[in-house]
């Protein structure tokens, strides 16, 4: 793989003003913040490897999947999120599939994202407005490795 977006999705792809509910009954996805997204990965064609919780919940994932189908989008992975050793998940990942270039979208530094070398790949995103286009400035920075 050459270009990986390891992706949260909470607080990423909604935002504290996000109302759509899933159908399996939480909090779905922001269409501002899920078109940023989809702009990003179209414009670098990223594979998307699943970090967020959503890949343990058969529901959520299977939503996520569908609303990147209707767009053309899939998952290419998953990091067997490993809650607080989240970082640990995106080195493992990279390590088994020989990754080139990452970036990772979250919310929230996990322990371990300074230890396993995450930060200078992170967009932090803020829980209460998500993924804004301003962030993709940078992720494009950080996938050409001009950081």
């Amino acid at each position: 793989m050459s270009k990986v977006l390891f992706l949260d999705c909470d607080g990423v792809l909604n935002n504290e003003t996000t109302t759509i509910i899933s159908p399996v009954g939480y909090i779905g996805l922001d269409p501002r913040n899920f078109d940023v997204l989809v702009d990003f990965v179209n414009e670098t064609g990223v594979d998307i490897v699943l970090t967020s919780t959503w890949q343990n919940n058969p529901g959520m994932y299977a939503y996520l999947c569908d609303e990147l189908e209707k767009v053309g989008l899939s998952i290419a992975g998953v990091t067997h999120e490993r809650s607080i050793r989240r970082g640990k998940g995106v080195t493992d990942y990279i390590k088994k599939h020989n990754v080139e270039h990452w970036v990772v979208f979250d919310d929230y530094v996990f322990p371990d994202f300074e230890a396993e070398g995450i930060i200078p790949h992170l967009i932090l995103t803020d829980f209460y407005e998500g993924l804004l286009p301003q962030d993709i400035i940078r992720a494009k920075m950080i996938l050409n490795e001009e950081y």
